[in-house]
């Protein structure tokens, strides 16, 4: 059961100098730190490594007279205290940041420092270089604090703080963070055929010519976006994962992604009664799970579009009106 707590929090090594790669969260400058904020707070005590600047130890000056490098004052070298957070987060084997987009102010007690900076560190390895500024705080005039904005996005990273004062460096950990994935938003307006599955989909022929005029795709908040607009109706299709699709003249045509899904328009065409093709662009891809999409069939009143996907996900099917379109979304989880 998840409780208001203090959670045990390490030194950081390695780990400190790695980056975030995933998640959400805005840098916040010292202008909108919110020192001395009221409401409840989720403290941890933390235990954290200290060098002197460049790490390593001073050596011994030399014997010839010369000025010797000025040693760093270890009096006041940092010394991190607790590190927590307000308002207090729900906390088990890690934090919990509320659903939907918000924000907290993140705080240090900190003796001997100039600056007290918050970074969020993927979980995971090979992170070096990745690390996002949640905030820095350059005074502690009222305590040492960040205000973090944290996005409606997935997130699991760590937090971390480093402060820095004449007399060197310190580094921790303070927690490790969970964002939920937000609920996929319905398109409005429309019909769900079938909800989230990987089963196939496929709707009869109503309608007799059809014409593709439009294609598009978008990532949103959970999940990938196509959309095929027609003029004329919608027609019949057949929606499921499979074999790469093999065109007209015995060619493979396998988009990129690990898992292929043909879908196929029937009675429909994507050219008019010149030859012209209707649909300006109609390949593209590049979002997180739908990789590639291309049309690579319109003839015999069938329109072939072969989809690549990341790898094989759950997708949900809704049909609109004025204009007429079929949805599909494609879950990222």
């Amino acid at each position: 059961m998840r409780t208001r707590s203090w959670a045990t929090l390490v030194g950081l090594s390695a780990v400190v100098a790695a980056g975030c790669t995933s998640g959400s969260g805005t840098a916040a400058s010292h202008g909108d730190r919110a020192a001395g904020s009221t409401g409840g707070s989720s403290e941890v005590p933390i235990s954290g490594t200290s060098t002197a600047p460049g790490g390593g130890e001073l050596g011994a000056p030399p014997a010839v007279r010369v000025a010797p490098a000025t040693p760093a004052d270890t009096s006041r070298r940092p010394v991190i205290g607790r590190v927590g957070a307000t308002p207090a987060l729900i906390c088990d084997s890690v934090c919990h940041l509320p659903a939907g987009a918000g924000s907290l102010v993140l705080h240090v007690e900190v003796t001997g420092a100039r600056q007290a900076e918050f970074f969020q560190v993927p979980t995971g390895t090979n992170t070096a270089g990745l690390r996002r500024s949640i905030g820095v705080d350059r005074d502690g005039r009222g305590g040492w604090s960040v205000r973090w904005a944290y996005q409606d996005q997935p997130l699991l990273a760590h937090v971390t703080v480093v402060v820095r004062g004449p007399g060197g460096t310190a580094e921790a950990l303070a927690f490790t963070v969970t964002h939920p994935e937000p609920e996929p938003a319905a398109p409005v307006g429309g019909t769900l055929v079938r909800d989230w599955s990987t089963d196939p989909v496929s709707s009869p022929v109503d309608i007799i010519g059809a014409t593709l005029v439009s294609v598009r795709s978008s990532a949103r908040a959970g999940f990938d976006r196509i959309v095929w607009e027609f003029r004329g109706g919608l027609p019949g299709y057949d929606i499921g994962y499979g074999e790469a699709h093999i065109d007209a003249g015995g060619r493979v045509r396998s988009p990129l992604g690990d898992a292929d899904l043909p879908v196929t328009f029937s009675a429909a065409t994507a050219h008019d009664q010149a030859g012209r093709a209707t649909v300006p662009d109609p390949n593209g891809g590049g979002l997180p799970v739908l990789r590639e999409y291309r049309i690579v069939g319109d003839y015999h009143g069938y329109v072939f579009y072969a989809l690549g996907l990341l790898r094989t996900v759950p997708f949900r099917v809704y049909e609109l009106s004025g204009p007429d379109r079929l949805v599909v979304d494609f879950a990222r989880r």
